[in-house]
């Protein structure tokens, strides 16, 4: 009798723990379609949203190229003149010579001011980056300015700083990189006009397509000026 009662009782709690192992995964699965769905929407909604900005964006290139065009330059001669830029909309500036659009971010502007909290865009003057750690006056272990009476640098480290900064700018080495340089920009560019030279009839058309493939980051001055380059010295120093 006692073995069936034992019995009876671990057949019932079996019954139980399978009927709650079922409702907790009927929960569980309930919740992760819920979870699935909530995130499905609020993706679809970033989407939207992305592309309402990016189609607001286009508009407002469109409209002030319409007001500013025609332009005395091509978009292609950008890094080859010194833009003169126009803030039209939040975040974006457009040059009045050549009407090439200035996009606000940190991966894109490359003029940037970095101030107390922040980094700010020179163009637009937009935030592009935020600081949250800043020493301010509420800070009690950070060194403002220099106290009087320091730790003064050991001796012969100015020398020494000099000696690396001046090699870096004027020493031979610097001089036959530059001319490296150079020369790998115009064969770059030269392989790709000679691309270009038989889709474009246009002589204008194919160096413009040309320049526009060539993604150069910086344009290098052509001359190694050496006494630039001895007055930046005295300035870092």
């Amino acid at each position: 009798m006692l073995q069936r009662g034992c019995s009876a009782t671990a057949a019932r709690m079996q019954r139980d723990c399978s009927a709650d192992a079922a409702r907790l995964q009927r929960g569980c699965s309930a919740t992760a379609a819920r979870m699935q769905r909530d995130c499905s929407r609020r993706q679809k909604k970033a989407t939207t949203l992305c592309a309402r900005v990016a189609l607001a964006r286009q508009m407002c290139e469109a409209v002030w190229h319409k007001l500013r065009s025609p332009f005395v330059l091509s978009p292609a001669s950008v890094g080859f003149h010194a833009c003169a830029w126009e803030t039209f909309d939040m975040g974006l500036a457009g040059c009045t010579l050549c009407g090439s659009v200035h996009l606000c971010a940190a991966q894109l502007c490359r003029r940037l001011v970095q101030i107390e909290d922040a980094t700010v865009c020179e163009i637009t003057g937009c935030v592009v980056h935020h600081r949250n750690l800043v020493c301010n006056e509420f800070d009690d272990t950070a060194m403002l300015r220099t106290a009087p009476g320091g730790a003064r640098p050991p001796p012969g480290l100015n020398n020494n700083i000099e000696r690396h900064v001046r090699q870096l700018l004027t020493s031979r080495l610097s001089r036959d990189a530059h001319e490296l340089e150079l020369v790998k920009i115009a064969n770059k560019f030269r392989g790709l006009v000679a691309g270009d030279c038989a889709v474009h009839s246009c002589v204008f058309a194919c160096l413009e397509a040309s320049m526009r493939r060539l993604h150069s980051v910086r344009v290098l001055p052509q001359t190694f000026d050496l006494a630039e380059r001895e007055a930046l010295v005295r300035t870092a120093m």
